[in-house]
């Protein structure tokens, strides 16, 4: 009886420390002790453990979707029964059966399903534990949190597309997770200029927990650094996207302005066009009716290219330099584009340049300050005139002015003031109604700007009066000017080019391929030869010291490194079988020359003193190939009767040296005419040997 009563009074304190949240030890070792003391009870009594005490739990799950969640006791022994009895119910679910472990009797499973229409939040139910026929315990609250099914999407954080070049395209591949708990369906759209390529249209379907590939594409229509952030769910932490775009070809500078050159006399600007693709590229460089473009520096060999456009290939991120320039005869203004075509994109550089002052220029003008009328021919009325003289305007702007000459010389053609555009030309001829002596005249004319009057140009004009029609009293010295003038008259009528018949140039008046001498001879090339504007040509040339024997030439090179030259000198031609005399221009033979870095001089020897020659001077890139001769002009030697003589009296002579030398000629003429009419001779100047 006694140990009866002892077992109930620990079980029953055992009991109320377990109720009042003692620990799982003192159960245990209260049930412990009333085990040991219940050995000592009769047989047929029973010992009862301390009542278990439910645990609180917590759990998720969709709406819609069940859910398992696990109870537990705390009990002294997991090998004690215990029963779990449901006491309060869900409100948004539904329970299942509760299930007791098999191994360890203190836990147990329940199901829990959601109501698909539940709303979001918490729904809980209550449970109570006991050991057969003991005391429950006091209610545990298990809380279940409803939540909606979400779609999440993940994937890397940024992607980078590289240097994509302006024009072409750049593919990238980004892999997409669905990391959440519902199906995704959407259409992506990254920002421009960033582009879906797969799958079509944007369009993903993506249950939860799989993964998709995605392609996209980077097509920049400009240049620049490319950063976009695609944020393709809201809220989410999305990829940023990246790539530096470029042009496959740049241009530099942007824009040109031309500039006018010392020694070609050109205006000229260089520009850089540089190939940004790894891979060769060809360029196309198209310049116009003016513009004209060359790479730099120039090729020594001349390039037979287009003149309205020029190709050229680069290599894999090469750079190359260009000149682009105005010729030299274009004086205009101007403001406009090259177009440049390359990795099949259009580029523009603009190009400027101010139009060159006016300058009148007259033609032929040797020396710069002499025109050489030659002999005046009769004219309608009688009077005597000159060969057509031309007054162009090289320079862009437009310019009035007015030409004054001294009797006895008259302007023909010419209006008392003129205005000429730039690039404009004017023709106008010289006549002499009479004179007070046949012969040489030199006279002034005189170029003056409108309406301001200021000198523009002064030159000297020099002809030949013929006799005929005369009617003043000669004296001795004017008998012997007009027997060396008929040999003049009786010269010019014996050349054929004078009357030549055909289609002749608009500008010279000359039959193509001939051209006029300072001193009036039409004159051809002794051997033909193919002249081109590739070359730069001598456009005028010096005359430096002169001797009785020799005459030094000097000209300014038209660029560097151009050292290849000829000078020509007018021989006349007398063919014995025609009775006719022809002039020629022929290569100087055997003639040394210095040449500098900027000019080159050229010492003619062997002539004649007192008398007249002409020359001219050819560019050649010395395999076959000739620039445009320069203007010609003529020069006499001394004479030891004219040191000290005055400039214009030697002019007068030199002319009179020139009616001496036809003169001597005629006579060869006449002699040769009784020999052999088969026999052709060239008339050398004087000084060389006579012989071919």
């Amino acid at each position: 009886m006694l140990g009866t009563n002892f077992t109930h009074i620990l079980c029953s304190r055992g009991l109320r420390a377990s109720r009042s949240g003692g620990a799982p030890f003192l159960h245990g070792l209260v049930f412990a002790v009333a085990v040991f003391l219940g050995g000592l009870l009769p047989a047929g009594a029973q010992v009862q453990p301390p009542t278990p005490q439910a645990k609180a739990r917590t759990a998720e799950v969709l709406k819609g979707e069940t859910v398992t969640i696990e109870l537990q006791a705390e009990t002294v022994a997991s090998t004690l029964n215990v029963e779990f009895v449901v006491r309060e119910f869900p409100q948004s679910g539904t329970l299942g059966l509760v299930k007791v472990s098999p191994t360890d009797r203190s836990k147990a499973t329940v199901t829990y399903q959601a109501a698909a229409d539940a709303s979001t939040g918490l729904d809980f139910f209550t449970y109570t534990v006991r050991h057969p026929g003991g005391l429950y315990s006091a209610p545990a609250r298990v809380e279940v949190k409803l939540i909606s099914p979400e779609a999440r999407l993940s994937t890397l954080p940024f992607l980078d597309f590289g240097r994509v070049a302006v024009g072409a395209a750049s593919e990238k591949e980004l892999v997409f997770t669905n990391a959440g708990t519902g199906s995704f369906e959407g259409i992506l759209q990254p920002p421009p200029p960033f582009a879906i390529v797969s799958p079509e249209g944007g369009k993903l379907v993506l249950p939860a927990g799989k993964s998709q590939t995605v392609r996209l594409r980077l097509a920049s229509p400009s240049s620049g650094a490319i950063q976009a952030d695609w944020m393709f769910q809201p809220g989410r932490t999305g990829c940023r996207l990246f790539g530096a775009c470029f042009e496959p070809v740049a241009v530099s500078p942007e824009s040109l302005n031309l500039e006018r050159e010392v020694e070609s006399k050109e205006r000229s600007g260089r520009f850089v066009v540089t190939n940004g693709l790894p891979t060769p590229a060809e360029v196309m460089l198209i310049t116009g009716n003016r513009l004209k473009v060359t790479p730099w520096p120039e090729p020594k060999e001349p390039v037979t290219v287009d003149p309205a456009k020029l190709v050229a290939m680069l290599g894999g991120t090469e750079s190359r330099e260009f000149r682009v320039f105005l010729p030299q005869e274009d004086a205009l203004g101007f403001d406009g584009t090259l177009g440049i075509q390359a990795g099949g994109r259009n580029y523009s550089l603009r190009v400027k340049s101010d139009a060159l002052p006016a300058r009148i220029v007259m033609e032929p003008l040797e020396q710069g300050d002499r025109i050489a009328l030659g002999t005046l021919q009769p004219g309608p009325g009688a009077p005597y005139h000159s060969p057509p003289i031309r007054v162009r305007n090289v320079g862009g702007t437009s310019i009035a002015f007015k030409i004054e000459v001294e009797p006895p010389f008259q302007l023909v053609g010419l209006p008392k003031s003129v205005t000429l555009e730039g690039g404009g030309t004017r023709e106008f001829r010289i006549s002499v109604e009479s004179a007070l002596h046949p012969g040489i005249i030199s006279h002034a004319l005189v170029l003056r700007a409108e309406p301001s009057g200021t000198v523009l140009q002064r030159v000297s004009l020099d002809g030949i009066v013929p006799s005929s029609g005369m009617q003043e009293t000669p004296d001795a010295s004017i008998l012997a000017q007009r027997e060396k003038q008929k040999e003049i008259d009786a010269f010019y009528a014996l050349n054929p080019y004078l009357g030549l018949e055909g289609e002749r140039d608009p500008k010279t008046g000359l039959p193509a391929g001939y051209t006029r001498s300072p001193l009036g001879f039409i004159t051809r090339d002794f051997k033909p030869r193919e002249y081109t504007g590739s070359i730069p040509n001598v456009l005028t040339f010096e005359i430096g010291k002169v001797t009785q024997t020799s005459i030094e030439l000097i000209w300014k090179k038209p660029r560097s490194g151009q050292d290849n030259y000829l000078v020509d000198i007018r021989y006349d031609l007398h063919d014995t079988d025609t009775q006719a005399i022809t002039s020629v221009w022929i290569p100087f033979p055997d003639l040394p020359m210095e040449v500098g870095p900027e000019e080159v001089r050229a010492n003619i020897q062997g002539l004649q003193p007192g008398t007249i020659y002409e020359f001219r001077v050819v560019a050649t890139d010395g395999a076959g190939l000739f620039a445009t001769p320069s203007i010609p002009l003529g020069v006499t030697t001394l004479s030891e009767a004219r040191a000290g003589i005055s400039e214009g009296t030697q002019i007068a002579l030199g002319l009179a040296g020139l009616a001496a030398a036809v003169f001597v000629w005629w006579r060869l003429r006449k002699k040769h005419r009784s020999g052999p009419s088969s026999t052709t001779l060239w008339a050398r100047p004087p000084g060389q040997d006579q012989r071919l």
